[in-house]
């Protein structure tokens, strides 16, 4: 289960953000991805709930660890 990713927004689409950590680009939906183009060059951290489903594996990307916690309620 992953925490939080840290790194590079290296793509902002209409309904998901990439964040590249490492070299690895993690594709997370987002509420609001265009929150996240200002500054590309700058390291972001983006707190992520993986849902897991019979036919897909989704990564949501949150700004603030209360949403994530909110959602573990569910």
């Amino acid at each position: 289960m992953y925490e939080y990713l840290t790194g590079l927004v290296t793509v902002v689409a209409p309904q998901y953000i990439v964040v590249d950590v490492n070299g690895v680009g993690y594709k997370l939906l987002v509420a609001n991805p265009y929150r996240y183009q200002e500054d590309r060059t700058k390291k972001v951290q983006v707190y992520v709930y993986q849902a897991v489903r019979e036919d897909n594996i989704s990564l949501f990307g949150f700004t603030e660890s209360m949403d994530l916690r909110g959602r573990d309620m569910v």
